[in-house]
């Protein structure tokens, strides 16, 4: 995973190859679109204006979208406090209009049951915005399919689709039609080919635009509040924040691709003779080259997963890291390096043979295109380098947990004077001092007397004694635990990090010797099937060109999609 910098670089470079391509072929007599044959570089500047501005302020774009008669227009007022948009039962214009909200660009857009012009100028305009406001009548519209198909389109754009229900006719958002009508949208996206889950993550918000828009008009507060317009907003705002740069960019690619894929085709068939025959069976094997690539990687990826418990086994238990305070790390290491070579057999094994698999496929598609057999020596023989094991943590130690047991006594006056006695009696002995009967008695029985009143018995120490020795081996028990449950994240940290390496590792060597050999056969075969007139050279070239661009940016989106996911 690469930081934004440089995926953002992807998109920057990206445009201006593809504008060199726009600048020689978009003349008229050289149409780069077929539906749109003499505004190539209109198009071209309209996304490269649109990239730019995503790119330098990381804001994503809102857009209204929906039926027409749903009470868009009204929604979008509502929403900005004052009456900016058109309200009107049809369809009065194909134009995209931009407003302001909280600082993001909104745009307010033709319906999805618009006249065929309008509606495609809202489709363009879909594929520039992150979040998507759809909406819909409470009024039974939703029973349309039409509309759930544009639902289904929304999100398969990787856009964020937020539906809303507006309440024209003030049935009342928490009446039962209404959680009737978020049931029986919530159906129809099941019917569409969402499961259960996904369909209930969208969670349709219920809101009378008319009387947000009134209440905001009038400063009636109350209007406001019961609206439901201020759960929208908060929930439009919880959407934003989950876009972050990645997402932009993710959706940037994802732009690009749709807008430019057509060019590919069209410049293969502006060529004449061989090279447009063979042309796009070669696109075709270069674009599954990387689609074989993509699978290896998801195979190695798989097999590593149990990676983590096997390198779990190469340390030493609790128990006997008790005995020591700190772990031998030279065994641990190098348990660590059979478990590391171990795994280096097993995906050497595993790319030999998907290698093997994919050299066979390919030869047959290249002998379609030309006589010449593989030269490419696509045999991996080594994945992991030596380099690769350096690195492994020596510095994993154990504490060990000390189960010390603090002494109790709650006697400790009644034991001085019990030896205060002692004292008296034993010096009148050795002193052979004439005691007094009174004060003897006194010196015997006092020490009982004081005991009886102020102390504590004997069985009443020792179970005390027990209790507190039982306190503190529990203290001690869950002190252990503790430092038990520390330890085995740290272990499991370790080990997540360690394969992580591992795949890194593998990942960097094994593409880069695929490369090595396969890109070496294509760029030959590419010579080959360019080897003609020089014009026709000069576009079959610039078509494998822009397949290689547009190949770039599906691998960095599928690269980007992944870590959102």
């Amino acid at each position: 995973m690469q930081g934004l910098p440089a995926y953002q670089t992807v998109i920057r470079e990206s445009l201006d190859e593809i504008g060199s391509l726009i600048e020689k072929y978009g003349a008229d007599n050289t149409p780069l679109f077929y539906d749109n044959p003499t505004n190539s570089k209109e198009v071209f500047e309209k996304a490269k204006q649109h990239c730019d501005e995503l790119l330098n302020s990381n804001l994503p774009k809102l857009m209204m979208f929906g039926v027409y008669n749903s009470g868009k227009s009204t929604l979008l007022n509502a929403l900005l406090g004052e009456n900016k948009a058109s309200v009107a039962d049809v369809p009065e214009t194909d134009k995209v209009t931009s407003y302001q909200w909280n600082g993001y660009e909104l745009l307010d857009t033709p319906g999805i049951d618009a006249p065929e012009g309008h509606e495609k100028i809202s489709l363009e305009s879909l594929t520039q915005c992150q979040v998507i406001l759809f909406v819909i009548s409470a009024a039974r519209s939703f029973e349309n399919e039409y509309i759930f198909d544009a639902m289904r389109k929304v999100v398969h754009q990787g856009k964020r689709l937020l539906i809303v229900i507006n309440d024209k006719d003030a049935i009342g958002l928490d009446q039962p039609e209404m959680a009737e009508c978020i049931k029986a949208i919530q159906r129809n996206l099941i019917k569409k080919g969402f499961d259960t889950k996904q369909a209930s993550n969208f969670c349709p918000c219920p809101v009378n635009a008319q009387q947000a828009l009134d209440g905001r008009l009038l400063g009636e507060q109350d209007l406001v509040e019961t609206s439901g317009i201020l759960s929208l907003e908060q929930y439009i705002v919880n959407e934003i924040n989950r876009i972050d740069g990645f997402s932009i960019v993710s959706d940037l690619c994802g732009y690009l691709i749709k807008i430019f894929s057509p060019m590919v085709s069209t410049l293969t068939a502006m060529t004449k003779g061989r090279a447009s025959e063979y042309l796009n069976d070669f696109l075709e094997i270069r674009k599954e080259y990387a689609e074989f690539c993509d699978v290896l990687e998801s195979k190695i990826k798989e097999l590593c997963l149990t990676m983590d418990g096997c390198l779990m086994t190469c340390f030493p238990t609790i128990e006997e890291l008790e005995t020591s305070s700190k772990m031998d790390t030279d065994k641990v290491n190098d348990a660590i390096k059979q478990e590391w070579a171990k795994y280096a057999a097993l995906v050497n094994t595993l790319v030999r043979e998907e290698v093997e698999r994919y050299q066979q496929r390919l030869t047959a598609q290249i002998k379609r295109i030309q006589d010449n057999p593989i030269q490419a020596n696509a045999s991996i023989s080594t994945v992991i380098d030596d380099s690769a094991l350096q690195g492994i943590d020596n510095q994993l130690t154990y504490q060990k947990v000390s189960l010390s047991v603090p002494s109790v006594s709650d006697n400790s006056l009644c034991d001085k004077v019990d030896e205060v006695s002692s004292i008296v009696a034993g010096a009148s002995t050795l002193l052979k001092l004439p005691v007094p009967a009174p004060v003897l008695l006194i010196l015997t029985i006092a020490p009982k007397l004081f005991r009886a009143l102020f102390g504590k018995s004997d069985a009443e120490l020792a179970r005390e004694r027990i209790e507190a020795e039982a306190a503190a081996r529990r203290r001690a028990e869950e002190e252990r635990a503790q430092n038990i449950v520390l330890w085995r994240q740290q272990l499991s940290q370790y080990c997540q990090n360690t394969r992580m390496q591992f795949f890194n590792a593998v990942k960097s060597n094994i593409f880069s010797k695929l490369n090595n050999n396969f890109i070496t056969l294509f760029d030959n075969i590419e010579s080959n099937l360019l080897a003609f007139e020089s014009k026709e050279k000069d576009i079959s070239s610039d078509s494998v060109r822009l397949q290689t661009i547009l190949t770039n940016l599906e691998r960095a989106q599928k690269d980007l999609l992944g870590t959102i996911s």
